[in-house]
């Protein structure tokens, strides 16, 4: 195991930083915002579309959470944010995938040449990559960075990769949009203190988690 983090400590760290820059920008937005409510607010509607296209550049780079934007977006523009994170996700997921190409450049399977075991059971993996995909994103849980570097280093099809990460980020994307659109300032406690929110939060995390074991189950039966 310890031959596995030395060998892809680059990406280890890469991905560190990024969840440490991450809480910087999103702390900068929400100050931001909050400071110039009335003038987002007084936005056109073709301000905003661009904005998001920008938007999806760091969020493929994991600097701006996409939950958050999602959020940000149900605030200031209401139910209208669906079709800009749709074509910000869209745009970041192309984008992320390029990028955990570059950051990985094949180490991770060059690891596993010592561990045929760990190798049986990731290419089990990839036979239910449609399910893992969809479950991962799903899940409150796991970051988008960290998901990324991992379904790439799984070498997901772009297509599942696609598809299933639309998929599954669309239930909290609706849930998301509409909390931002009920809240009374930029606030993620607003998130938490609905309970409805709150509920469809535990129950996302709940149906993420039992698929996912679901599909480790699969896999481990198939390499005892």
């Amino acid at each position: 195991m310890l031959n596995l983090i030395f060998a892809n400590k680059k990406t280890l760290l890469v991905l560190g930083g990024l969840t440490v820059l991450q809480f910087v920008c999103t702390s900068s937005i929400v100050a931001y915002s909050l400071q110039q409510e009335s003038f987002l607010q007084a936005l056109p509607f073709t301000y905003w579309a661009v904005g998001y296209g920008l938007a999806s550049v760091l969020v493929a780079f994991s600097v701006l959470p996409n939950t958050f934007l999602a959020f940000l977006g149900g605030y200031f523009l209401a139910f209208w944010a669906i079709p800009m994170m749709l074509l910000s996700y869209s745009l970041a997921l192309l984008m992320s995938y390029y990028i955990a190409r570059q950051i990985d450049g094949g180490t991770f399977w060059q690891s596993l040449s010592q561990h045929p075991r760990i190798l049986l059971a990731i290419k089990q993996l990839q036979a239910q990559e449609a399910w893992l995909v969809f479950f991962a994103r799903l899940s409150p849980l796991l970051p988008f960075a960290v998901m990324n570097q991992v379904l790439y280093s799984l070498q997901v099809t772009k297509r599942q990769y696609f598809m299933g990460s639309v998929m599954g980020m669309f239930p909290r994307m609706l849930l998301l949009v509409w909390a931002g659109s009920t809240a009374a300032t930029l606030d993620w406690q607003t998130v938490n203190q609905n309970p409805l929110s709150f509920s469809l939060q535990i129950g996302f995390l709940v149906f993420s988690t039992i698929g996912i074991f679901w599909i480790i189950r699969r896999v481990t039966k198939e390499i005892i």
